[in-house]
């Protein structure tokens, strides 16, 4: 081996020196700014949520602001007192603020600006109509105002606004969701930099070392850049630690975060259901005193009467189901459902429930067909829930079929499960509208239903939740032109076995 030489002084240009002097606090400088520009563009980011959050809500307000003012006009020209007029008085200001902070939260988006104008064009035409009926029926123009109701122009302003807000409320949704991913790929990218801003430091660092190693005349100073650079280390490492600490307790605002958002949807399934039970009060109420005028309690009622009083019938008892349909999902999403199963013969319920939906397709034009499997098939479902499962699929099926067309109801076993399938010779439903038929609130092709067949798309949800609380499943499949088959599927009851234990679903 070669002796060992002394240590070389190691001569440094000023160019070298300037590095070895600056470069490490110009890495530090820069990744600093690096990672103050990711803390503004954070702040930035939850600033555009909020503000798509704040249209959204603007949104749903303005519509319900319409809803009460149109509320008070019906309450009016019915009783023709003033008192109704209080929340039409004050519908349209309100209305107007709501607008007005729309117009202002999306000031940099031209389509949405667009929408708006349309929206209040709508709006601004249904208090027009709003204004003339109840102009009419203070002159004592009872009669007249209420054909401009049944004339339909304000109905169909409002379905109008109603679609422009929804169209309005799913294009802020979705600049939520790119908000939310450009967060997520920006925070990638900002601990990708802060990673490489470390390593490139330790390194840059370790390259110090080893040039003032060089550079040092004794061991002594050899062994200072030794030291030197050790506490350098420890001071990385602290860092590192206190960005850990930083990183964890975002993790534990997120957690609070998510906490909070669960008991909002807890809170909203509540509110849904007390609001129903609410509004189930004035339904009733509307529908005594419909029986008493057509008993002629209030006198004798002509033809014509007769007639707006079936209508006011067939509405009240419309949006009964509706707020049925809400309150029975609401209990679901509070997990208030309660299965009480037992082995249910499948062909004698099937019968029992036939009587409930036969006229409504004999009244359609439509032919129905049960196909029984093999005989003495039973199942293990709550009978009472099984049955609402089914008979929402008939009437769907009867709903969407064109008349002269087929509707059939069969099953089949499958091992430990028995298969019971709904099929319509119907319109069918697009492949691309096909995964979100089961979500809440989504009505397919609702533009093409009558009317006095639309809902407020909770049947289908609420029919597969009630599948899943039996242990069971709701399955679909459609072809456009051709008709869509339902499948509920439930676990097979055996005589000779007992019934399995159903876990809540939530």
């Amino acid at each position: 081996m070669p002796p060992d030489r002394p240590l070389q002084p190691l001569r440094l240009s000023p160019a070298q020196r300037a590095a070895a002097a600056f470069g490490p606090v110009l890495v530090v400088l820069v990744f600093g700014a690096l990672a103050y520009r990711g803390a503004e563009r954070e702040d930035e980011g939850r600033a555009a949520v909020d503000a798509r959050h704040q249209v959204i809500e603007a949104l749903q307000a303005a519509v319900m602001h319409a809803v009460d003012s149109e509320t008070a006009q019906r309450g009016f020209l019915l009783t023709g007192r003033d008192d109704y007029l209080r929340a039409y008085g004050g519908g349209r200001a309100a209305l107007d603020v709501e607008l007005d902070s729309v117009r202002r939260l999306t000031a940099g988006d031209p389509s949405q600006q667009a929408r708006l104008d349309s929206l209040e064009v709508a709006l601004d035409n249904k208090f027009d109509e709003l204004e003339e009926t109840v102009a009419l029926r203070r002159a004592g123009r009872a009669t007249e105002a209420l054909e401009v109701v049944a004339a339909g122009r304000g109905k169909a302003e409002m379905d109008r606004a109603r679609r422009l807000a929804d169209d309005m409320r799913r294009a802020e949704e979705r600049e939520l969701d790119g908000l939310e991913k450009a967060e997520a790929s920006y925070s990638g990218r900002l601990i990708a930099i802060l990673g490489i801003g470390t390593v490139v430091a330790a390194v840059l660092s370790l390259l110090m070392n080893g040039v003032l190693e060089r550079y040092g005349r004794s061991q002594a100073r050899f062994s200072a850049e030794v030291e030197r650079a050790n506490r350098l280390l420890e001071e990385q490492h602290a860092e590192l630690e206190a960005q850990n600490e930083q990183l964890s307790a975002q993790s534990a605002e997120l957690v609070v975060r998510t906490d909070a958002a669960e008991a909002a949807n807890l809170a909203k399934a509540r509110f849904l259901a007390a609001m129903s039970h609410d509004l189930r009060t004035p339904l009733n109420a509307i529908g005594g005193y419909v029986d008493l005028l057509e008993m002629g309690v209030r006198g004798p009622v002509n033809d014509a009467q007769a007639s707006d009083l079936r209508r006011i019938r067939h509405s009240s008892r419309r949006l009964l189901a509706m707020i049925n349909d809400i309150l029975g999902f609401a209990r679901i999403e509070a997990g208030h459902v309660e299965v009480r199963p037992e082995a249910v013969p499948l062909e004698a319920a099937v019968r029992e429930m036939e009587s409930s939906f036969l006229p409504q397709a004999a009244e359609r034009g439509l032919e129905y067909a049960f196909v029984p499997g093999a005989d003495g098939v039973r199942v293990h479902a709550d009978p009472e829930k099984m049955q609402q499962v089914l008979l929402n699929l008939v009437t769907n099926a009867i709903k969407f079929t064109e008349p002269g067309g087929r509707v059939t109801l069969g099953y089949e076993a499958a091992g430990d499960a028995v298969l019971i399938h709904v099929r319509d010779t119907g319109r069918g439903i697009a492949p691309d509208k096909l995964p979100g038929i089961f979500e809440p609130f989504v009505q397919v092709d609702r533009e093409r239903t009558d009317t006095a067949h639309q809902g407020v798309g909770l049947g289908l949800a609420i029919s597969r939740e009630l599948a899943r609380a039996m242990g069971g499943e709701l399955t679909a499949q459609s072809e456009p032109g051709a008709g869509s088959t339902f499948t509920l599927r439930l676990l097979r009851a055996h005589a000779d076995s007992p019934l399995p234990r159903i876990e809540s679903p939530r």
